[in-house]
């Protein structure tokens, strides 16, 4: 896991912990069964909290064995508030 954290921009410099990041990359620790081939790609990013305006956040991705993004849902809580899905076409 990768964590972005960002902090006050003055004096004493206290993080915003409503505006920290975490990225997960190769397996998705919140919804185990949707990320596919993420071995080496982001699977997950999460933002936000329960008490931050807006609520906490979560993107999902998935992929082709070759490596193209073909789905990604994004969560609001523990709800789904948005899944996208990408068609893929064989040419030849």
């Amino acid at each position: 896991m990768t964590q972005i954290r960002r902090y006050s921009g003055s004096y004493p410099y206290n993080e915003v912990t409503c505006q920290r990041v975490d990225f997960s990359y190769d397996t998705n620790p919140y919804e185990s069964g949707y990320t596919q081939n993420g071995w080496g790609r982001l699977a997950t990013a999460r933002w936000g909290g329960y008490s931050c305006t807006g609520g906490q956040w979560t993107e999902m991705y998935s992929y082709t064995a070759a490596g193209r993004a073909v789905k990604k849902k994004l969560k609001r809580g523990s709800s789904p508030f948005l899944e996208g899905q990408r068609a893929i076409r064989s040419t030849g």
